[in-house]
């Protein structure tokens, strides 16, 4: 190996925040070559902190044995979240380098992935922590225009979701403020693990049209917005036929829908 390669080897295995970071902006036959002599540890650990479309473009570069050992060594809510977005051609011979019990339970890991939230959830979102300044927060909003709308997230220092600030909050506050002495607002979190079906009809999306998402360790991993429920709502109805189970989850995304735009015609914020 080559002097050059063993650098760039040992920057891939050392530091995994910062070389995701790099891996990202390659295409995937790049980052296949990258990662494909790395162990599997280093390896498995930048795969973690990358977009799982990223990822599954990256496997179809790299040997099928070796996505394989990648596969077996990531978590299996991971695995499912990449392989639902692999051609099921190529999917299925990943599949057969590995064993039965192992492929069962991934298979049904993407089973219940299809019906789950995480599989909605916008994850690039901004979020901050309790200890940023006022100023830090408009200054890295100003560099990375976010699309999460009104509300600022804001985290605790172990990424626990804490609670959420406004625009307006911010420009009226002190510049070297810290966030977290400012008035947080509490808004309701729903498990990233949660059936779309089971929180489409959340009273919660009566006044806010995106709700954050957090981890079973209660941290911040990004936001649903309620258009997109209602667009599952429609997929569910077309796949089964008109199934009842379906049918009343897309009636319960209409209904929140309705009610939304009726309180708003009596608050005056439409105009007939």
């Amino acid at each position: 190996m080559l002097p050059a390669d063993q650098l760039a080897q040992q920057f891939l295995e050392r530091h995994p925040e910062a070389a995701a970071e790099v891996l990202a902006g390659l295409l995937p036959v790049e980052q296949a070559r990258a990662m494909e002599n790395l162990e599997i540890s280093s390896a498995v650990a930048l795969l973690l902190r990358l977009p799982a479309v990223t990822v599954a473009r990256t496997l179809h570069h790299l040997d099928p044995v070796r996505v394989a050992a990648l596969l077996s060594a990531l978590p299996l809510r991971n695995v499912a979240d990449i392989l639902r977005r692999v051609p099921l051609a190529e999917r299925e011979r990943y599949l057969s380098e590995l064993s039965p019990r192992t492929v069962s339970a991934i298979r049904a890991a993407i089973e219940r992935a299809q019906d789950s939230i995480a599989v909605l959830m916008d994850r690039q979102v901004l979020s901050f922590p309790l200890e940023s300044t006022v100023e830090q927060v408009l200054q890295r909003l100003d560099r990375e225009p976010d699309e999460s709308g009104y509300h600022i997230y804001i985290t605790a220092h172990d990424g626990r979701f804490v609670g959420v600030l406004t625009v307006r909050q911010l420009y009226a506050a002190h510049p070297h403020l810290r966030v977290g002495s400012l008035s947080l607002q509490a808004l309701t979190a729903l498990p990233e693990g949660a059936r779309s079906s089971s929180v489409i009809g959340h009273p919660a999306w009566l006044r806010h049209p995106r709700l954050p998402v957090i981890d079973a360790n209660g941290c911040f991993v990004g936001v649903l917005r309620r258009e997109r429920l209602t667009e599952r709502g429609v997929e569910s109805l077309q796949a089964s036929g008109g199934l009842l189970g379906a049918g009343l989850a897309l009636m319960e995304g209409y209904a929140t829908a309705n009610a939304v735009l009726l309180e708003l015609l009596m608050r005056g914020s439409i105009r007939r």
